[in-house]
């Protein structure tokens, strides 16, 4: 199990105005999710199409994402 840490609710935040930007906004938990598995350079395995659109804002701000959908 891993706790997030203020660095990754961080993160969140920063996804989710640009996902704002972009008109996609998504929901907390999905973004919290996202940016735990970024800030320890893990990959995320879904199949929530949802996450391509959090990629997509992630790699807006220069993080890189490793998202596998199945």
């Amino acid at each position: 199990m891993v706790f997030p840490i203020r660095k990754d609710f961080i993160l969140a935040h920063e996804i989710q105005l640009e996902l704002l930007n972009m008109r996609r906004p998504q929901a907390f938990a999905d973004l919290l999710a996202a940016a735990i598995a970024i800030n320890r350079d893990e990959e995320i395995v879904t199949r929530d199409i949802d996450f391509s659109y959090i990629k997509e804002a992630a790699e807006r701000l220069s993080y890189h994402v490793k998202l596998k959908l199945l």
